[in-house]
């Protein structure tokens, strides 16, 4: 029995109904998506002009709002902005008659670096159907399920494994990097050797081709050490824990890599 999960979305104008087709229920970065579109004329030969997919994610930028409080103090919001993470178009214009049905075998790939959808974090796929007839294109989205790799999943077994639990993960901005946003995880000690000595530590990730990199945050006290987001304190250099995984790296090796990582350059380091 097939593992796969098909999610079907329909959606339709006047002179055409179309089905998107996602044929992976969980998706994985640095693999494929791969959708069906199926195209049905209505009433009259339409033109189809374009079919666009684009996968998105979405992520926070913290802004300072114009005017400070009668204490001084800088107030921030948050604003919501999203990201093309990968796109597709087809390359040419056809005909479909009325009755006519067309199908569309479509692969994308899902790069390295697509989130990981915990907590709020929304990573979806629009489509976008153009015809002749209609001022506007009709489009559908869907919300889809990542999941991390099997390199990133190891890392999170081997923090699980030693009383840490997510708390929290989210996107934010970030300037001068690779990407306009990171996206961070919040751990907290529950139980074993950094219960009581760390209030929390957070995580940034980036992956390339050859390497995963993470940078560490510790919280030792009951407030935030910094004010400043890490994604800003990564961008302005002042994380000063990284750890550097060669994707060639055996799974099995991760676990002694990270703990001996964590033991040796973070445990009790002030």
């Amino acid at each position: 029995m097939s593992f796969l999960k098909k999610i079907l979305a329909s959606f339709e104008n006047s002179f055409i109904t179309a089905n998107s087709i996602i044929q992976q229920a969980v998706l994985f970065p640095g693999k494929d998506i791969n959708i069906k579109i199926n195209i049905h004329g209505k009433h009259k030969k339409q033109i189809i002009s374009n079919i666009n997919l684009k996968l998105y994610c979405h992520y926070f930028e913290k802004k300072h709002t114009q005017k400070d409080n009668f204490f001084y103090k800088k107030h921030f919001i948050k604003i919501s902005r999203s990201h093309t993470l990968s796109n597709w178009n087809l390359a040419f214009p056809f005909n479909i008659k009325s009755g006519e049905i067309r199908d569309f075998n479509i692969s994308m790939n899902v790069p390295w670096n697509t989130p990981i959808t915990i907590n709020n974090t929304k990573v979806w796929l629009e489509t976008k159907i153009h015809t002749s007839m209609s001022i506007n294109s009709i489009s559908n989205k869907e919300l889809l399920t990542v999941r991390p790799d099997a390199l990133m999943d190891q890392i999170f077994t081997v923090l699980e494994e030693q009383g840490l639990r997510i708390r929290h993960v989210k996107c934010e901005t970030i300037e001068g990097f690779i990407s306009p946003f990171i996206q961070k995880f919040e751990f907290v000690p529950t139980m074993g050797p950094y219960h009581g000595y760390w209030r929390e530590i957070e995580i940034i990730t980036h992956r390339s081709n050859n390497f995963l990199k993470l940078w560490f945050e510790i919280n030792r006290n009951q407030t935030k050490n910094s004010k400043e987001t890490l994604g800003k304190l990564l961008s302005i250099g002042k994380l000063k824990y990284q750890l550097e995984i060669s994707t060639e790296t055996c799974i099995q090796e991760v676990r002694n890599i990270v703990l001996n990582y964590i033991n040796s350059t973070l445990w009790r380091k002030k």
